[in-house]
């Protein structure tokens, strides 16, 4: 007899997925990630979300370029500069490289520095130049200046007609509006006012530095000097400085303060005529450079800067690169250096000059950079000498490079400085000028506009390169980002908290932004968000970032931010045969703490996506999800939530279907 044909019993099966990385190639495999948000792999090889974000405190208004010293952040919040939250003078606005050499904050494309220990914020460079109207003197090994501040002298006749009761007073016109420039000179424009002085003022306030009070009255706005009581700023560029009444009122005032420019009445004369005719008044009126204090070239240079003197009349008094070999207030005395005698009487100029370097490091206490095709290294400790050449180890450095293309970013890197082009990298060597040795490799470089991706983790040079993030270790740099696929990415900018790769980067083609994370422990990337950051600053324990024009620090552990949205979506999910199969159950090992909810959703062959879970924070930490039985060849999964959560593990179960 026969019997009919049964199925025989298929034996479900189960597929625990191993959780991967973010992969946006062709070939991810089942548990890595095809898109992602605000995802971390720092409880590997669990999955979690991101740590939280929190906004650094502080009245920063458009910050445009952050550092980290000892625990203390660096802002550049318009054109002031920042340190530890205290303001420390004028800076130009933009974006910025930072590298401390020795007690200097080195800032550059402005090439000044501040020193972390008296908090004063100095230029790099330095230049001395003759006054107008006055001499310097050529003399066997020394240059002395007459000593002199004034960097302009206005001077002025001025007519008025005052009555008989006034005849002991005089006023003289002058402008309301005073443009101050960035070297101290000024232009005086608009309409005329009045500055009232007696004729016995001249003699007692010649020589004497003031400036002078706004006051209103009935029907004039005067200007009187006041002798006790003087204005100042702190530079003469910058904006408010046209407004005398935004100056600083100082009423202990001494002589050479060298918190900025001032004023001074040099000397004036009154020619009075009969009651009620007219008077005739002169004047000088100079401004001053303060912040010489009284020591106009100590102040500035140092025994052992190399320095290039221009404007002698004799050309043989030019020097370049003369050594200072001693210097007073008002003369300098060089090394090896015989002048002709002479007197000159302007146009003599004295210059510490500083490489307009592109990209900035510092390497064993040097500040080094790249000019041009030149690779530069200032002298040991000291980032204002980039052209002292006596033969010693203090020496500064430079070497020029025959490879074509543009410098494109620099790194220090274990003792060896690296200076990269999009396809050349070279490498120097050594520990000082006498033994530096340069060697060049044909390998893929920093990419143009990616310079601030250099990042050490964990003795590993990262860097972004045209084709892809790359890893450096002192042989040849290795591709690291292959799981990013065929994805282009430009203006990359990164860093570091102690253990994983931060870089922020644009999307070619969708132009879109995105913060991507890679972890080397694990070698897996992750991304986070949309954030566009333009500076990264690692702390001991925190990562600084300026972003949408705000400084944020990523929390640690125990921190509880607002909650934020997370998302996961899996690459789907084949069984390895040519049948088709039915999923029946998705099992998570879900933690969710309280408030935190989730969502999963599945996908089969490309359709639409099915929502087939919601859960809360709740005791239990594993769920079983029924998935309504429909034969398919590609299943993916998406799981998304707000607040914390962690992924322990994920398995699928399933049997197998017909070829049909």
């Amino acid at each position: 007899m026969r019997l009919p044909y049964l199925q025989p019993h298929t034996e479900r099966k189960r597929q625990t997925v191993r959780f991967g990385g973010l992969n946006y190639g062709e070939q991810a495999a089942e548990g890595e990630i095809s898109e992602a948000l605000n995802l971390s792999t720092r409880l590997y090889p669990s999955l979690t979300q991101r740590l939280g974000r929190f906004r650094v405190s502080g009245d920063y208004v458009s910050p445009t370029a952050l550092f980290l010293w000892q625990g203390k952040l660096v802002v550049v919040d318009g054109a002031t500069l920042y340190y530890d939250g205290e303001s420390m003078g004028t800076i130009s606005e933009g974006e910025k490289q930072f590298a401390v050499v020795n007690t200097k904050l080195c800032i550059f494309p402005d090439q000044k520095y501040l020193d972390l220990e008296s908090k004063v914020l100095e230029d790099l460079g330095a230049v001395f130049e003759l006054a107008s109207g006055t001499s310097a003197q050529f003399s066997g090994s020394t240059l002395a200046f007459e000593q002199y501040h004034a960097v302009q002298t206005n001077s002025d006749t001025v007519w008025n007609l005052l009555g008989s009761s006034e005849r002991h007073r005089t006023y003289f016109k002058t402008y309301t509006d005073i443009v101050w420039k960035g070297d101290g000179t000024y232009e005086l424009t608009g309409e005329q006012i009045t500055w009232l002085i007696t004729a016995r003022d001249f003699d007692r306030v010649a020589g004497r530095y003031v400036l002078f009070r706004r006051q209103e009255t009935e029907n004039v706005n005067t200007l009187e000097p006041n002798f006790r009581t003087v204005y100042w700023h702190d530079e003469m560029s910058g904006a408010n400085k046209n407004d005398i009444e935004t100056w600083r009122e100082e009423t202990s005032y001494e002589p050479h303060d060298v918190r900025g420019y001032y004023g001074r009445l040099k000397s004036g004369a009154v020619e009075s005529q009969d009651s009620g005719g007219p008077i005739q008044v002169t004047y000088q009126f100079e401004v001053i450079d303060g912040r010489l204090g009284n020591t106009p070239l100590s102040g500035r240079f140092k025994e052992g800067d190399r320095v290039d003197i221009t404007g002698a009349t004799n050309p043989s008094n030019n020097q370049e690169g003369a050594a200072i070999q001693s210097v007073a207030d008002y003369s300098i005395t060089f090394q090896d250096v015989a002048f002709t005698s002479e007197t000159a009487t302007g146009g003599v100029m004295v210059r510490r000059k500083i490489p307009d370097l592109e990209y900035i490091c510092e390497s064993e206490n040097r500040l080094w950079g790249c000019e041009g095709h030149t690779i530069h290294a200032s002298a040991l400790g000291d980032p204002t000498n980039f052209f002292t050449f006596a033969g010693v180890s203090t020496d500064s450095y430079s070497v020029a490079v025959g490879s074509d293309g543009d410098f494109t970013g620099c790194a220090a890197y274990s003792g060896d400085v690296l200076f990269f082009k999009e396809r050349v990298l070279h490498k120097l060597i050594g520990a000082y000028p006498a033994e530096y040795a340069m060697y060049t490799y044909n390998v893929p470089g920093i990419q143009d506009g990616c310079h601030k991706s250099a990042v050490v983790v964990n003795e590993v040079l990262y860097y972004k390169a045209r084709d892809g993030v790359y890893a450096y270790t002192g042989g040849r740099p290795y591709c690291v980002s292959g799981k990013l696929g065929v994805r282009a990415f430009d203006r990359a900018v990164a860093g570091t908290d102690g253990c994983r790769y931060s870089i922020s980067m644009r999307e070619l083609g969708t132009l879109r932004w995105g913060l991507y994370v890679y972890d080397p422990t694990a070698g897996l990337w992750t991304r986070e968000d949309d954030a566009r950051v333009v500076d990264f600053a690692a702390g001991p324990e925190s990562l600084y970032f300026l972003t949408g024009g705000q400084i944020l620090y990523q929390g640690d552990e125990g921190s509880h931010p607002d909650p934020f949205p997370w998302m996961a979506q899996f690459a789907p999910f084949y069984d390895g045969t040519q049948s088709r199969k039915r999923h029946n159950r998705l099992l998570l090992r879900l933690e969710l703490p309280p408030k935190a909810w989730a969502l999963a959703e599945v996908r089969r062959d490309g359709g639409p996506w099915e929502a087939v879970w919601r859960g809360a924070g709740a005791q239990s930490n594993s769920f079983r999800i029924p998935i309504l039985p429909r034969r398919c060849d590609r299943m993916e999964v998406r799981l998304s939530g707000e607040g914390g959560f962690v992924l322990r593990g994920m398995t699928w179960e399933y049997a197998p279907g017909g070829e049909g």
